[in-house]
Order: C-alpha cells, then structure tokens, then sequence
C-alpha cells in the first residue's frame, strides 16, 4: 500500500486548496506513472464526469477549489483507472463519430477502428439513393446510429440480442 503524499489529494483527502488545476496536475502525473497511455485526456475526463460538466469548463474554472464531495469521486475514479477499469465503462459513455454512446461493462467499447469502418461503410453507400442497413449484433448501437445519422435517407435495422439495462 502506498504511503501518503504530501499535496497528494488520493492520499491526503483533508487537504485544502485542491483546484481544478491541481487536480488535473496532480492526476495526470499520477496515470503518466502508473502507465495509463493518455493521462491528460483520461484525467480531464474522470474530473468533468466527477464535477458533471463538459471538459471546457475544467479550463474555464481552472482555480475553482473542488468540494469534498468532487474530490471523493475523483479519488474512486482514478484507483479504478489505476486498476485498468476503462474510461468508458467508468464514466458510463463514449464519444464515437462526434456523437456520445452509453457503454458499461458487458458492452464492447467502440474503437477507433469501428470509426474506420463507418467511413468505409458511407463510401461504399455514397451513390445509393436509400440503402437498408442491417446490423446484427449490435452492441452499443455505434454503428447503425452513426451511419443513420450520416445517411438520414436510409433505412436501418440494428437487432442486439442481449437486452443491457442501463442506469442514467
């Protein structure tokens, strides 16, 4: 177990003074050494899900002191991306084709690589006045709802066996 850190805001909740700049500072540090591959990103995510706002006003707040309550799910946030819990399943979304999907576990995460086959997929229907669409096994729905959203003259079929209740 790691011993407590000065101006460590994990360790050391009942510190004062814990901005938005710190936090992020302080995260991205903490991820950087642990191995996460983006820790800016990841940590200005986990704050806006934990301050329920967008990312931009981590920016234009940056010397806004977190109450405990923030800073309490940030700590919960950040041990179990420490432990390799997705972003996505720990916020609960995920940002794909400019459009945000619900993803919790037991849902894949898209990838960039669907992003790939989404463009490859309006390439191939670009000269088809309205295509139908089908796509089985559709898990957060990424595929089918980008390309409706693209091609709104298309019919789409999207069929997901495993019905994933989900909480807001």
């Amino acid at each position: 177990m790691e011993s407590p850190q000065p101006n460590n805001p994990v360790a050391n909740p009942q510190s004062t003074e814990w901005t938005v700049q710190k936090i992020l500072t302080w995260t991205t540090e903490h991820l950087r050494n642990k191995g996460i591959e983006s820790p800016r990103l990841e940590s200005e995510i986990l704050l806006a899900h934990a301050r329920k706002c967008e990312r931009i006003q981590l920016y234009t707040n940056f010397a806004e002191i977190l109450s405990e309550e923030v800073r309490a799910k940030m700590r919960e946030l950040v041990k179990r991306r420490v432990n390799r819990e997705p972003v996505a399943y720990l916020v609960g979304k995920k940002e794909f084709f400019s459009l945000d999907f619900l993803v919790k576990p037991g849902v894949f995460i898209p990838r960039p690589e669907t992003e790939a086959l989404v463009m490859k997929s309006l390439e191939a229907l670009a000269n088809r006045k309205s295509p139908h669409i089908l796509e089985l096994c559709s898990g957060s729905g990424c595929i089918s709802i980008s390309l409706a959203k693209q091609l709104p003259e298309a019919q789409v079929t999207a069929v997901e066996l495993h019905d994933i209740p989900y909480q807001a």
